[in-house]
């Protein structure tokens, strides 16, 4: 099935028109991501991303009922078990 990864936030400055994917689940679209410039494992930039439709981490792998994929950035370490980690000190402050 054909896929558009819609980019929102920071990342529709990389593809402001989305990507498009052939792929039947929501984990072979997102792994068709790396392959290319800005999403690959050499290019050293990891993202924390909410995926609409998938709302659970099993979801990821059941087939797609929509063509279409939205990609939002999320703040990594948000919420109550976040934490600041001191090099210098080598230790952990909640």
């Amino acid at each position: 099935m054909k896929i558009l990864i819609r980019l929102e936030g920071k990342l529709k400055k990389l593809y402001p028109e989305g990507i498009e994917v052939f792929a039947r689940t929501g984990r072979e679209a997102l792994g068709m991501l790396s392959r290319f410039p800005g999403f690959r494992a050499e290019d050293g930039v990891k993202y924390f991303v909410r995926v609409d439709p998938l709302h659970y981490y099993h979801d990821l792998d059941n087939p797609l009922s929509s063509d279409v994929l939205t990609v939002t950035p999320a703040h990594g370490g948000a919420g109550g078990a976040s934490a600041h980690i001191d090099r210098r000190q080598k230790s952990c402050h909640p």
